[in-house]
């Protein structure tokens, strides 16, 4: 994945020729965090992690040490969830295969699919932090 310095979030920005707007509204963050990084505050991690996805880009945020580790932590959660999902995936294969060639293995499948259904959203959830989004957005709905 290509890296990019996350002071040049503007450039980037121009270079798909969106706004500010535009490019709060498809990174999920409000128009005036975008002005902040934009007129060089410093973003939050979750900030980054939204740029980051939306432009398939590593940002890198600064040499403070304090942040390279935290961005080091995320990496190791998201390159667990990644392998995580691939092992779910390979175990559902052979289940629903096994199911297949024996009907009495239907049962297996459908146990051994909520465990690692449920051991994934827990992955999920550490790694993206699913449950305190799912909040806010109950939250934000209520007092609209």
């Amino acid at each position: 994945m290509k890296s990019e310095s996350i002071s040049n979030l503007k450039k980037l920005r121009l270079e798909y020729k969106w706004s500010q707007t535009q490019l709060a509204e498809l990174s999920g963050l409000s128009l005036r965090t975008i002005q902040r990084i934009e007129n060089g505050e410093k973003p939050s991690m979750d900030s980054i992690k939204a740029l980051s996805t939306l432009f398939e880009i590593d940002f890198i945020i600064s040499n403070n040490p304090e942040q390279i580790k935290e961005q080091d932590k995320y990496y190791k959660k998201l390159k667990s969830f990644y392998l995580k999902t691939g092992l779910f995936l390979i175990v559902q294969v052979i289940m629903f295969m096994d199911a297949l060639k024996e009907s009495g293995s239907w049962s297996s499948f459908f146990v051994v699919l909520i465990y690692t259904s449920y051991f994934l959203w827990l992955s999920a959830n550490d790694t993206f932090s699913i449950s305190d989004k799912i909040k806010k957005l109950f939250i934000d709905n209520k007092f609209k």
